[in-house]
């Protein structure tokens, strides 16, 4: 659940350099529409499918979002459809902050809204708490929480006195040219340096202080990286 914060979008490019904090939410949400791929799944994980009436097109997990997507298109990650939105009558709609331009129209139609941060790992971690005590799901939310980082420390036990292989992370690339073009990766990042260490590797981009690189095949030729992971 970690890696599907962030698989598969250019969107990284548009994150907000500031956190922001999260609005007061109901303590028990009912109706509750998700914004982004990552918030559906933590909702799953909680045991709060029963109470979602709405997901981001571009939800695909668990498998049961497909029934809900079928009642109707709330909208993607950066465009909201905020007539489907409010025909869901949610008490309750979730976003990431890199979302927080929608703010003033969900603030119009009266809507309540919860900003939660999946920029980092220990983001993530935090949201279960804060979708559950918004859900009155405040002791599974904590039991979850406990679970990652337990979860995180032992991997990072085991690997901590391994070789570390040079890690890229591709988030997206152009497709049907016959070749690699315009491969976007993963640099300097807080979430994903993070990841690739806990898990035993290092980063393979090494070079500046940029966070999304675009690449030929060139020069990923002469980052010459051992492992390749390709969340397209």
């Amino acid at each position: 659940m970690v890696c599907a914060a962030f698989g598969g979008s250019l969107a990284a490019q548009r994150w907000l350099a500031e956190p922001l904090r999260s609005k007061q939410a109901p303590t028990q949400a009912r109706r509750i529409v998700s914004m982004a791929p990552s918030i559906t799944e933590t909702l799953y994980a909680l045991g709060l499918g029963d109470r979602v009436v709405g997901v981001s097109r571009d939800s695909r997990y668990p498998p049961q979002v497909e029934s809900v997507k079928r009642s109707g298109d709330v909208g993607g990650y950066f465009d909201p459809n905020f007539e489907a939105i409010l025909a869901r009558k949610p008490d309750l709609v979730l976003m990431l902050e890199e979302q927080a331009g929608s703010l003033p129209a969900m603030a119009k139609l009266d809507l309540q809204t919860l900003l939660v941060c999946h920029k980092s790992i220990d983001g993530i971690i935090d949201s279960f708490g804060t979708i559950g005590r918004a859900c009155g799901k405040g002791a599974e939310a904590e039991r979850m929480q406990r679970d990652y980082r337990d979860r995180l420390a032992t991997i990072h036990q085991r690997t901590r006195h391994l070789a570390r292989p040079r890690v890229l992370i591709v988030l997206d690339r152009i497709y049907g040219s016959g070749h690699l073009a315009d491969v976007y990766i993963a640099g300097h990042d807080d979430y994903f340096d993070k990841v690739i260490g806990l898990a035993g590797g290092q980063n393979a981009y090494r070079h500046g202080g940029i966070r999304y690189p675009v690449l030929s095949a060139e020069g990923i030729l002469r980052l010459d990286p051992e492992v390749i992971v390709d969340l397209v």
